[in-house]
């Protein structure tokens, strides 16, 4: 298999990432995926696990904001809600969700204040042209890891790293 030097060193950086997060797990009370993913409970927590995957950011192109994708599936028996999601202060000053929408005959980008509804056993795909999320004044760089977490309407949080990828970078299944 022939691979470029960029694509190994990302494999690499990878491999050493997943072996640190293995590593640390025994030290910690949220239960870790193999996904790098926390499933941290709340109070009322679900009956199964909100999963996230292929969770990336894109490199800021302007000062003022960029944009994050990620794919969630709801593995529990009943469906729930994405409220919001939320960033360290040190990566963005603000995250939020948002979808491009028809507004007064134009695609524009409009901010998701009522949340977004995962099927139970369904799926939910953070994606350009579609829903997805917004980094306001994002201080981040390519190689960088931001942990993103997930909020939903019964208190659940779930948090993923993503890595903040070139936008020529985008997953196959991530492009428009």
């Amino acid at each position: 298999m022939f691979t470029s030097p960029t694509r190994r060193t990302r494999l690499v950086a990878l491999v050493v990432a997943t072996a640190a997060v293995a590593a640390l797990a025994g030290c910690s009370s949220t239960t870790k995926s193999a996904s790098n993913v926390d499933n941290t409970k709340s109070a009322a927590p679900m009956t199964a696990t909100v999963t996230v995957m292929n969770a990336r950011v894109n490199a800021p192109v302007l000062k003022t904001q960029t944009a994050a994708f990620a794919t969630l599936m709801n593995k529990t028996n009943k469906d729930v809600t994405l409220m919001t999601v939320s960033v360290p202060a040190a990566d963005a000053a603000s995250a939020g969700l948002h979808k491009m929408a028809m507004v007064n005959g134009k695609m524009d980008m409009v901010p998701v204040t009522t949340g977004i509804v995962i099927k139970a056993g369904g799926t939910l795909m953070l994606k350009p042209g579609g829903f997805h999320m917004m980094l306001m004044m994002p201080t981040v760089k390519t190689g960088h890891m931001v942990p993103i977490t997930f909020t939903f309407s019964d208190g659940t949080t779930v948090t993923a790293s993503a890595m903040v990828q070139p936008v020529a970078t985008a997953s196959p299944s991530m492009k428009m």
